[in-house]
């Protein structure tokens, strides 16, 4: 794979705060202060390397109002407004998707960025699909990918996926297929389909990476085992096409993995 710096020059995010790199996920021994009312989603780091790197860096702690009590229990609601990251993310979650509340994005896309700006990988990544499509914040592709950035540098496998996709020529960008290369393998060495079929496309035409059909016949072959029957169908074709150019083994000889788009197209 083609050897590209790992953070690319893009423009900061809103008030030109630049997001820090961290991790992806919680750690299980962060959710036991977290109020009764709040259920989140527990993932282990992708790596040893990447917790020991989250250790070293500085968090900023953004404070905000007290949410309305529509929004949940005052312990949430009085933590969110001390600045803590979780308890955040779950008030703009609520405001974006009208949780006790009518739907809010703009109100719910501030509070998703005060938990971004503290480092909340998921936080991040939420903020990012909101800046790429324009929900509750003016559409800005190069901040969206600021935000894919930090949440993908800490893990963050869908934020790896998307930043892939809206560098391989989205926007009307010129495609950086080398550094979409780079996030699609991460992507696709996690387990996520999507990426693992874009990552075959890369291979197969030589795109961003030197062309090499066998790598790809092997990620068309991953993201067939898994995903509905559109999708694993696209990518049997895809395998079924390689076999009659040339010998090459057949999938049982291969590593099972767990989708495919011939258009690479984010993830929600």
């Amino acid at each position: 794979m083609t050897d590209i710096p790992k953070s690319p020059s893009h423009k900061a995010p809103a008030n030109g705060v630049t997001p820090a790199p961290q991790l992806a996920s919680l750690r299980s021994d962060n959710t036991g202060s977290l109020p009764s009312d709040v259920v989140f989603s527990v993932e282990e780091p992708a790596s040893a390397t990447e917790v020991a790197l989250a250790e070293q860096l500085t968090k900023t702690s953004v404070k905000g109002p007290v949410p309305p009590e529509a929004l949940g229990s005052r312990a949430i609601r009085e933590a969110a407004a001390s600045g803590n990251p979780i308890a955040q993310y779950v008030i703009g979650t609520r405001y974006i998707d009208g949780t006790g509340v009518a739907a809010n994005p703009k109100t719910g896309s501030e509070w998703m960025e005060r938990a971004a700006r503290s480092g909340l990988a998921p936080a991040q990544y939420r903020l990012g699909t909101m800046y790429e499509r324009g929900i509750g914040v003016t559409a800005d592709i190069d901040t969206a990918r600021s935000w894919y950035l930090a949440a993908a540098e800490r893990g963050n496998v869908k934020a790896m996926h998307n930043l892939a996709v809206s560098v391989s020529g989205g926007g009307g960008a010129t495609p950086n297929y080398a550094l979409a290369a780079k996030w699609y393998g991460e992507a696709a060495l996690r387990g996520l389909a999507d990426s693992q079929f874009n990552l075959g496309i890369l291979a197969e035409h030589g795109l961003g990476q030197t062309k090499n059909l066998a790598e790809a016949y092997k990620w068309y072959v991953l993201a067939g085992n898994q995903g509905d029957m559109e999708r694993r169908s696209a990518a049997t074709s895809s395998v079924l096409s390689f076999r009659r150019r040339r010998s090459l083994p057949s999938t049982a000889e291969l590593p099972r993995g767990r989708r495919r788009r011939r258009r690479p197209k984010p993830i929600p």
